[in-house]
Parts: structure tokens; sequence; C-alpha cells
């Protein structure tokens, strides 16, 4: 196995030295620091899942940064990293994972142990030509690989090329060049002196100037300014090596030739006269008057216009311990709410905090507004409808949200499986596109919208069954929609305007404008242009077998997921609402103390049992088909049967260890029981939707 960027220092160590060491972002966990970059400091990191050494780094947007360029840049950084992916070359450092955590734009590359080439260059030790023809040649095959893929490195100096004990080369920052400024870099081609990144020609330029260095210790090219030295790669010769083979001059020559034509036009013919020793037509002798000009430059710095790019930004300054603090205050802010209230209401929240504990069981506690990503083989991608740009598409990986307005791409050999709250699971076919276009949770009705767009590929669904008026769950393709209230479905796009959509179980609707066509179990119907296409016809038996295995697929989840989301649930729906509430205690005079802490007493036991009357109706929402009756004194009957102790400590939080009643009630159902404190209050929840109301006010309504 390969490993990264290390640049010459030891390998992880359990033992953390400096600032960030130890520091968690996501599942990654750094550990020293490696350097500093054009987008700040660069570290050694820990993968926790896969305990796979990293390299990591990451920036924020700069407060005073204008919103239509920085758009353009991040757009721009995503795109090009997008590409740097993609390559896979032995030579070339991997890109592993890039995107945005909370406000931080991160990326996660390859870890290994090296000396970049600038060291080298800085030893007291000429290195051998034998050497520099072998970090040459391999360059040669980077750059050339990178081209075949219609990409080059754009930033090719001695600080990005590492070589290995072994001999052998990692090109790094691959999709990186335009992070940083790059005027005033004595490598860049005449090409690229107007602010672009140039093609392979260009790399083949700057891998000339660092063969030169490498051999003779200088630059090529020098100037007292940044205007002379632009000037001078436009137009001035370099001084010729002194004491080294002809062909060997005359080959980095010609690679730093300031026309393209006359320039080597890919790393292959480099190589081919490396191994020949061939000195290249042209360049049997070098004019040995030093910095020759060769015609004067009009070169002036304003023709340095580079598109937007990260590179316009001081991201160097930042720092990821102040970008991790200013995420995790944003995340806490409720935090920030209870310092400023009195000790009394800090009592209060502890013993919310408390009741929020019984979250920790929850068998669905996922948002009614979003989906939870259960699996992401390979390397699908997502473009979050909050970055407000279409052609931003950064990796989709485990346990990430998708939330209404967000589109999702698989590629060749990628799938993912998506859940909701109440069980209700799509899985991603190969090379598919789907949008999620609406997501909505009405709590008046309790009823759940949930819409997607299928443009290309193939998506499966296993609906859990719908209840509330207006719930729905539909998949447009093709200029139709299948529409369904709980069952297994198929679609899949057939060309342009054509979809075939198919029911594995139950029963599902075609709608084609008005007309709505019942699709019952295990037949399909295709669509084309928005037409019923031919008649209903079986569904092969190789596709009934495929869906059979998504029931059961990703079904069991780590348990540190289950609690990541229900405590997310738990503060969402209990600690948030009730803070506002609690807050109104402050304001007693200190003659009510006796009463205040009645009151503590109160608040408490509401919401221990509110927050356990919301847990039965989330386990509720995970059954097909609401159950007829459920145990009182026990809660059986809601698929909890195999968790008496869960079973156990919910019933707690009610009066008398019980609930007072459930109904089913039409579509839905009405749970009733009594909190356990001194005054008379019921808690009762209706289809999901959970209210405190005094007995007697109850007594009055029926």
């Amino acid at each position: 196995m390969r490993v990264s960027r290390g640049i010459g220092r030891a390998p992880f160590r359990e033992r953390k030295e400096g600032q960030m060491a130890g520091r968690q972002f996501g599942k990654y966990q750094l550990d020293r620091e490696l350097g500093r970059g054009p987008l700040g400091k660069v570290y050694a990191a820990k993968n926790l899942e896969t305990n796979q050494l990293v390299v990591f780094r990451g920036f924020q947007r700069p407060k005073d940064a204008d919103e239509t360029r920085w758009n353009e840049a991040i757009r721009r950084f995503h795109s090009k990293l997008d590409q740097a992916k993609k390559l896979d070359h032995p030579h070339i450092a991997n890109v592993y994972e890039f995107g945005v955590m909370g406000s931080l734009y991160y990326i996660v590359t390859e870890y290994f142990e090296g000396q970049t080439v600038r060291q080298i260059i800085d030893s007291d030790h000429t290195p051998s030509i034998d050497k520099v023809t072998s970090i040459v040649t391999q360059c040669c095959e980077v750059i050339d690989h990178a081209a075949a893929q219609g990409m080059n490195h754009g930033d090719l100096t001695p600080y990005n090329i590492l070589v290995l004990a072994d001999g052998n080369i990692r090109v790094i920052n691959y999709g990186l060049a335009h992070t940083r400024n790059r005027l005033g870099s004595a490598h860049l081609a005449p090409e690229q002196l107007n602010g672009s990144t140039g093609d392979h020609r260009s790399d083949i330029f700057s891998l000339g100037t660092i063969a030169y260095a490498l051999l003779s210790g200088t630059h090529a090219f020098h100037g007292q300014s940044v205007e002379e030295l632009c000037r001078n790669i436009q137009s001035a010769q370099p001084r010729p090596l002194v004491g080294f083979p002809a062909y060997l001059q005359g080959i980095i020559f010609k690679m730093f030739a300031k026309t393209l034509s006359v320039r080597y036009p890919s790393g292959s013919e480099v190589i081919r006269d490396l191994e020949n020793k061939k000195v290249p037509a042209g360049f049997a002798k070098v004019d040995e008057k030093p910095e020759a000009v060769l015609g004067r430059s009009p070169w002036e710095r304003n023709y340095y216009q580079p598109p937007p790019s990260l590179g316009e930004y001081k991201l160097d300054e930042g720092d990821l311990a102040e970008a991790r603090e200013r995420i995790r205050q944003r995340r806490l802010g409720w935090i920030r709410l209870s310092e400023r209230v009195t000790l009394r209401i800090a009592v209060a929240l502890f013993m919310l905090v408390i009741a929020s504990t019984i979250a920790d069981s929850f068998k669905a506690s996922r948002s009614e507004v979003a989906m939870a990503v259960l699996a992401a083989k390979g390397s699908p991608q997502v473009c979050p409808v909050k970055l407000k740009d279409d052609n931003i598409w950064i990796p989709l990986r485990r346990d990430d949200w998708i939330n209404q307005g967000d589109a999702i791409r698989t590629n060749a050999g990628d799938t993912t499986a998506l859940e909701m709250r109440d069980g209700t699971r799509l899985e991603l076919a190969p090379n598919t596109d789907l949008k999620v276009t609406t997501m909505q949770f009405r709590r008046r009705s309790a009823s759940k919208v949930r819409e997607f767009a299928l443009t290309r590929g193939r998506v499966w669904a296993r609906v859990r069954h719908l209840h509330g008026k207006h719930s729905k769950f539909e998949i447009a393709s093709g200029g139709a929609t299948v529409r369904v209230t709980g069952t297994s479905i198929g679609v899949q796009t057939a060309g342009e305007d054509k979809a075939l959509f198919a029911t594995y179980s139950g029963t599902s609707a075609v709608v084609v404008g008005k007309q709505s066509t019942p699709l019952p179990a295990g037949k399909a119907l295709g669509v084309t242009e928005g037409q019923i296409a031919g008649k209903i016809d079986s569904i092969p038996d190789k596709d009934l077998k495929r869906f059979a295995n998504l029931a059961n697929l990703h079904a069991a989840e780590p348990f540190f997921v289950k609690l990541r989301q229900a405590l997310i649930q738990a503060e969402e729906r209990v600690l948030l609402p009730t803070i506002g509430a609690v807050t109104k205690l402050k304001d007693l005079e200190p003659e009510d103390t006796n009463k205040e802490f009645f009151n503590l007493q109160h608040v408490g036991g509401i919401a221990k049992a509110t927050t356990a009357m919301r847990a039965i109706s989330m386990t509720l929402e995970t059954c097909d088909e609401y159950p007829e009756e459920i145990g009182l004194t026990d809660l059986t009957g809601i698929g909890m049967d195999d968790d008496p102790k869960w079973r156990k400590t919910t019933l707690q939080q009610f009066s008398g260890e019980r609930l007072l009643s459930y109904e089913r009630t039409g579509k839905g159902y009405t749970i009733k029981a009594r909190a356990n404190t001194r005054a008379k209050q019921l808690i009762i929840c209706e289809n999901g939707r959970v209210e405190v109301i005094e007995e007697e006010q109850a007594a009055k309504q029926q």
C-alpha cells in the first residue's frame, strides 16, 4: 500500500504533538503539522473508519470574499479536483476525498514519506545524472498520463515533486494550481504569464526548469522583480550547463523552448531522447552568452489576468483550529443561550438532557425532511442545493444527509442506498441521475410528500405505508409519474423521454396527465414522451430476484450512527423548543423558590414523558402497517419485542409505568398517557404529533 505526503517525517504516532493533535474533523483525526501551503496548514491525519494515514487540509471562505467570484472559484476548485481524482498512476498522489464539512472546504490525499526535489536542490551534493534522468523520466510519464485524461498540472515546481527512499517519485497537488497566485514563480511557461494554466506542454517547460535547477543548483530564469522575471521567461536564454553531456543540455533546453512548436510535444519524446542520449535537432550548441536576450519582451504585470480562483484569497493565513472552533460554536449555538440564563435554567436543561438519553434506542430517528445515506459504493456524487450552483458536485459518503433540491449522481460501478425516517429506502443503480424535487412533512395533517425526478439510469424504492390525507411518494421519469402509498417499485429510463415503471409488491399507479393506470405486483409498464407505450407486462425473474435483496439491504447500522441520529432528533424536537419555554422561569422572584422548584420538577417530568412518547411514535412509523392494538403495560406489538430494556425505560416516564390507551383512527392512531408529575396532565400523540394538555381539558373535549 502506498502512503502519502510525509515530507521526510516520522509515521503517525499515537502520542500527539502540537495544537491540532488529536482534533477531529468528521472521520479524520489530525496528527502533526506537515507544512503550510496555499490553502493553509497541511496535516497528517488518520481515517478513523479505515485506520488509513492521509493528508488533510481545509479552508473557509474569507469574510470579505465577493460572493460571485468566490462561487466561481469554488466551482473551479471542485471541477479540477474531480478531474484529479480520476487520475490513476503510480507516480501521482491520489486524491481520496474532497467536499464541504459544515463551512469547511477540505481535501484528503494520499500520505507517503519522501523528500521534495527542492530539498535535493538545496542540499550540498549535486544529484547524479542518472538520478536526474530518473526523476525527469517518471515526471514525463505522469505528464503524458494526465494529458491523456485531458488535464495538466499547471504548477509543477520542485515543491510538488517528492522522491521516495526507493527512488520512485510522487507528483502532488494535481488540480490545485489555481489555489495560489503563481505570478513570480520561476517555473511558469511563457504561455502561462497571462494567468492560464496552459496545457501539458507547459508542464514540460516547468519540468525543464526543474531539471536545470537540479543540475546547476540555481534557477534557469532570474529577475530582480516579478516584471523582470516574467520578461526573462518570455525572452531570455539561460546560462549553459557547463560540465554536462551535450545531449542532456540540448534536451533540457528544448523542454523550455519559448515557442510551443519547437518545444517537446509530449513526455514520451523526452524519454526517447534521454534513453538514446540523442541531441535534439537545432540544440547541438547552446548560446554561451549568459542571459542572452532573444528579443525585447513587452510584458507588464496587468497582463496576468487569471480567471476567478482561490489564489485570489489569503487562505494560507487561516488555520484549521480556527475553522474547527467556528464550526463547533455554530453547532452548539444553543449552549451559548443556556449560558445566558440563570443556574435554575441550567438545572432544567440538565434534566432535559437526561430525558433525551431515551432516544439512543430509537429505531427510526431521522428527520422527516431529509434522507440518510446508508451506503455509497464507488464514487457517487451530490450537487447540494445550498451551494446554488448546478455545476458543483462533491463526493457522497455514508451518513451524509440528502435534502430537498439536492441532485445525486452515480457513475459506472457506483451504487447508493438512501433511507428516510420511516424506513422507506431507495437504491440508485450505476450511471443514474436522481433529483429530490420535494421533501416535506406537514405536521397538521401528519402528511409526508416525497417527489423525485429520474433523468438517467435506474432506481428501486421500498416505500413504507404512507399515512395522512395528503401523503404521497412519486418518481417522475419520461414524462410520467409513478405514485404509491406503500409498496415496492422500480423506475428505469430507456433513453430520452422514455421510462419503464415496475411494481414488485403491493400496487402502484402510473400517472400520465390526468390518466392513472393501476400497476399490480409483478407487472411493468413503459412510457414514451408522456404517453403509455404498449401493454402491462410481467417483470423478468432476474429483476424480481434483484429486488428481493433490497428489503434487507444495509439493514444493520453501526450503533454510533443510530445514537448520533437519535441525539440530533432529540435536540431538534425536544431540547431546542423547550429551552424557550423554561427561560421564562428566570423572572421568578426569590420568595417564589419553592414554586420554582416544583416548576423545575414539572418541566423535567413533562420533557421525559414527551420524549418517551416520541420514541414510541417513531418506532410505530417503521411498521408497514400500524398495529390494531399494542400492549399498554409492556409495549408489545410495535416491533420492539426483542428489546425489553427499552420498553421498560420508556414506560417508566409515564405515571403508573403504562399507557392509558392506544386507538386506531382511520389511517392513523392516537396514544394517550399520563405524565409522571404532580399535576394531572396528559401526553397525547396523534399520528406522530405530540402535545400536552390538562386532564380536565381533555375530559371537556370528550
